[in-house]
Protein backbone atom coordinates (compact mmCIF):
# COMPACT_ATOMS: atom_id res chain seq x y z
CA UNK A 1 0.00 0.00 0.00
CA UNK A 2 3.11 2.16 -0.40
CA UNK A 3 3.28 2.40 3.27
CA UNK A 4 7.08 2.05 5.11
CA UNK A 5 6.21 -1.09 6.63
CA UNK A 6 4.66 -2.01 2.94
CA UNK A 7 6.16 -0.10 0.45
CA UNK A 8 4.96 -0.99 -3.23
CA UNK A 9 6.79 -4.08 -5.04
CA UNK A 10 7.71 -2.74 -8.57
CA UNK A 11 9.05 -5.77 -11.03
CA UNK A 12 9.03 -4.19 -14.33
CA UNK A 13 8.17 -1.02 -16.86
CA UNK A 14 4.98 -0.60 -16.69
CA UNK A 15 4.48 -0.62 -12.22
CA UNK A 16 7.46 1.68 -12.52
CA UNK A 17 5.14 4.30 -14.60
CA UNK A 18 2.19 3.27 -12.56
CA UNK A 19 3.94 4.81 -9.91
CA UNK A 20 4.99 7.66 -11.33
CA UNK A 21 1.58 8.50 -12.39
CA UNK A 22 0.71 7.65 -8.56
CA UNK A 23 3.24 10.22 -7.29
CA UNK A 24 2.53 12.76 -10.15
CA UNK A 25 -1.29 12.54 -10.53
CA UNK A 26 -2.88 10.77 -7.18
CA UNK A 27 -1.24 12.12 -4.43
CA UNK A 28 1.32 9.53 -4.22
CA UNK A 29 4.54 11.48 -3.01
CA UNK A 30 4.78 10.50 0.34
CA UNK A 31 4.94 6.88 -1.05
CA UNK A 32 7.68 4.30 -0.23
CA UNK A 33 8.12 1.86 -2.87
CA UNK A 34 11.33 -0.49 -3.48
CA UNK A 35 12.42 -2.34 -7.01
CA UNK A 36 12.48 -6.14 -7.08
CA UNK A 37 14.38 -6.70 -9.96
CA UNK A 38 16.42 -4.61 -12.95
CA UNK A 39 13.96 -2.90 -15.24
CA UNK A 40 14.00 -1.29 -18.98
CA UNK A 41 12.08 0.87 -19.90
CA UNK A 42 13.11 1.29 -23.84
CA UNK A 43 15.97 -1.23 -25.96
CA UNK A 44 18.84 0.66 -27.12
CA UNK A 45 18.76 4.22 -26.57
CA UNK A 46 22.53 4.55 -26.42
CA UNK A 47 24.40 2.96 -29.86
CA UNK A 48 27.75 1.22 -29.62
CA UNK A 49 29.68 4.03 -29.42
CA UNK A 50 27.54 5.64 -26.28
CA UNK A 51 25.32 8.14 -28.59
CA UNK A 52 22.03 8.51 -28.38
CA UNK A 53 20.42 6.01 -30.92
CA UNK A 54 18.86 9.01 -33.15
CA UNK A 55 17.57 6.45 -35.61
CA UNK A 56 14.97 5.12 -33.06
CA UNK A 57 14.69 7.67 -31.20
CA UNK A 58 10.82 8.24 -32.71
CA UNK A 59 9.95 4.97 -31.19
CA UNK A 60 11.24 5.54 -28.26
CA UNK A 61 8.22 6.25 -24.86
CA UNK A 62 9.09 8.38 -22.89
CA UNK A 63 9.61 8.73 -19.26
CA UNK A 64 7.83 11.44 -17.45
CA UNK A 65 9.90 12.18 -13.90
CA UNK A 66 8.56 11.25 -10.69
CA UNK A 67 8.26 14.10 -9.04
CA UNK A 68 7.72 16.01 -11.78
CA UNK A 69 7.58 20.05 -10.51
CA UNK A 70 6.89 21.88 -7.26
CA UNK A 71 3.14 20.60 -7.04
CA UNK A 72 4.19 16.91 -6.90
CA UNK A 73 7.75 16.56 -4.86
CA UNK A 74 8.62 13.43 -4.61
CA UNK A 75 8.81 12.91 0.11
CA UNK A 76 8.68 9.44 0.30
CA UNK A 77 11.65 6.04 0.22
CA UNK A 78 12.74 4.62 -3.00
CA UNK A 79 15.06 2.04 -2.77
CA UNK A 80 15.94 0.77 -5.29
CA UNK A 81 18.04 -2.54 -4.07
CA UNK A 82 20.95 -2.43 -5.98
CA UNK A 83 18.83 -3.06 -9.13
CA UNK A 84 19.11 -1.21 -12.07
CA UNK A 85 16.78 1.28 -14.60
CA UNK A 86 17.78 1.43 -18.42
CA UNK A 87 16.42 2.95 -21.47
CA UNK A 88 15.22 6.34 -19.82
CA UNK A 89 14.38 8.65 -23.05
CA UNK A 90 13.71 12.23 -21.59
CA UNK A 91 13.35 15.64 -23.61
CA UNK A 92 12.08 17.47 -21.34
CA UNK A 93 10.49 21.37 -21.53
CA UNK A 94 9.79 21.52 -17.97
CA UNK A 95 11.59 22.41 -15.35
CA UNK A 96 12.79 18.52 -13.61
CA UNK A 97 14.52 15.49 -15.71
CA UNK A 98 15.88 12.77 -14.33
CA UNK A 99 14.28 9.45 -12.96
CA UNK A 100 13.18 11.25 -10.16
CA UNK A 101 11.99 15.54 -11.23
CA UNK A 102 12.36 17.07 -7.64
CA UNK A 103 12.50 15.32 -4.35
CA UNK A 104 11.79 16.89 -0.93
CA UNK A 105 13.26 15.71 2.20
CA UNK A 106 13.02 11.94 0.08
CA UNK A 107 15.16 9.43 0.07
CA UNK A 108 16.25 7.52 -2.94
CA UNK A 109 19.02 4.95 -2.49
CA UNK A 110 20.34 1.72 -3.96
CA UNK A 111 19.88 2.10 -7.88
CA UNK A 112 21.51 2.97 -10.77
CA UNK A 113 20.24 4.70 -14.00
CA UNK A 114 22.32 3.07 -17.20
CA UNK A 115 21.94 3.30 -21.01
CA UNK A 116 19.74 6.37 -20.84
CA UNK A 117 19.58 9.74 -22.45
CA UNK A 118 18.25 12.54 -20.47
CA UNK A 119 17.74 16.33 -21.34
CA UNK A 120 16.55 18.99 -20.52
CA UNK A 121 16.41 23.14 -21.77
CA UNK A 122 16.48 26.56 -20.32
CA UNK A 123 16.67 27.24 -16.91
CA UNK A 124 16.16 23.35 -16.08
CA UNK A 125 17.10 21.03 -13.49
CA UNK A 126 18.83 17.49 -14.82
CA UNK A 127 20.31 14.57 -13.23
CA UNK A 128 20.17 11.00 -14.07
CA UNK A 129 18.97 10.13 -10.81
CA UNK A 130 17.12 13.43 -10.07
CA UNK A 131 16.34 16.98 -11.39
CA UNK A 132 16.96 18.60 -8.02
CA UNK A 133 17.32 17.27 -4.40
CA UNK A 134 16.11 19.64 -1.40
CA UNK A 135 16.86 18.36 2.13
CA UNK A 136 16.67 14.81 0.87
CA UNK A 137 19.12 12.05 0.21
CA UNK A 138 20.34 10.21 -2.43
CA UNK A 139 22.79 7.79 -1.73
CA UNK A 140 24.69 4.29 -3.10
CA UNK A 141 23.09 5.26 -6.79
CA UNK A 142 24.80 6.01 -9.96
CA UNK A 143 24.58 7.48 -13.65
CA UNK A 144 26.23 5.68 -16.50
CA UNK A 145 23.79 7.27 -19.18
CA UNK A 146 23.88 10.35 -21.06
CA UNK A 147 22.63 13.64 -19.16
CA UNK A 148 22.48 17.34 -21.03
CA UNK A 149 20.99 20.22 -21.34
CA UNK A 150 20.69 23.28 -23.79
CA UNK A 151 20.26 26.51 -23.25
CA UNK A 152 20.95 29.00 -20.67
CA UNK A 153 20.74 29.31 -16.91
CA UNK A 154 20.16 25.52 -17.09
CA UNK A 155 22.24 23.43 -14.04
CA UNK A 156 23.06 19.34 -14.53
CA UNK A 157 25.04 16.77 -12.99
CA UNK A 158 25.86 13.08 -13.55
CA UNK A 159 23.58 12.34 -10.51
CA UNK A 160 21.96 15.03 -9.36
CA UNK A 161 21.15 18.93 -11.31
CA UNK A 162 20.65 20.61 -8.29
CA UNK A 163 21.60 19.54 -4.30
CA UNK A 164 20.36 22.18 -1.84
CA UNK A 165 18.74 22.93 1.55
CA UNK A 166 20.41 20.59 3.34
CA UNK A 167 20.53 17.83 1.04
CA UNK A 168 22.58 14.87 0.93
CA UNK A 169 24.32 12.82 -1.43
CA UNK A 170 26.79 10.26 -0.60
CA UNK A 171 28.29 6.87 -1.59
CA UNK A 172 27.42 7.78 -5.21
CA UNK A 173 29.40 8.60 -8.36
CA UNK A 174 28.77 9.25 -12.18
CA UNK A 175 30.46 7.60 -15.09
CA UNK A 176 28.13 8.80 -18.06
CA UNK A 177 28.61 11.50 -20.57
CA UNK A 178 27.35 15.30 -18.97
CA UNK A 179 27.17 18.10 -21.17
CA UNK A 180 25.77 21.47 -21.41
CA UNK A 181 25.55 23.85 -25.12
CA UNK A 182 24.26 27.36 -24.46
CA UNK A 183 25.07 30.05 -21.38
CA UNK A 184 25.37 30.30 -18.17
CA UNK A 185 25.33 26.63 -17.40
CA UNK A 186 25.91 25.12 -13.70
CA UNK A 187 27.49 21.68 -14.53
CA UNK A 188 29.30 19.14 -13.15
CA UNK A 189 30.21 15.08 -13.12
CA UNK A 190 28.18 13.83 -9.44
CA UNK A 191 26.16 17.26 -9.31
CA UNK A 192 25.88 20.90 -11.34
CA UNK A 193 24.92 23.12 -8.41
CA UNK A 194 25.31 22.25 -4.53
CA UNK A 195 23.41 25.24 -2.25
CA UNK A 196 23.91 24.52 0.65
CA UNK A 197 24.20 21.13 0.53
CA UNK A 198 26.31 17.72 1.72
CA UNK A 199 28.70 16.09 -0.88
CA UNK A 200 30.82 13.13 0.38
CA UNK A 201 32.05 9.93 -0.52
CA UNK A 202 31.19 10.28 -4.37
CA UNK A 203 33.06 10.36 -7.61
CA UNK A 204 33.02 11.58 -11.28
CA UNK A 205 34.71 9.33 -14.04
CA UNK A 206 32.76 10.56 -17.07
CA UNK A 207 33.09 13.10 -19.47
CA UNK A 208 32.12 16.61 -18.70
CA UNK A 209 31.57 19.57 -21.19
CA UNK A 210 30.20 23.31 -21.15
CA UNK A 211 29.85 25.47 -23.52
CA UNK A 212 29.90 28.80 -21.04
CA UNK A 213 30.22 27.74 -17.44
CA UNK A 214 27.98 29.76 -14.99
CA UNK A 215 29.30 31.94 -12.83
Amino acid sequence: DGTEGNPYEITNAAELYWFANEVNNNYGFNSWAKLMDDITINENVLDENGSLNEEKSDTFEQWTPIGEDNDHEYTGTFDGQNHTISGLYVVSTGDYAGLFGTVFGGTIKNVGVVNSYISGNDDSRVGGVCGENMNGTVENSYNKGIVTVTGSNAHVGGVCGVNSFGGTIENSYNKGIVTATGSKAYIGGVCGFNNNGTIENSYNTGEVTVTEAGW
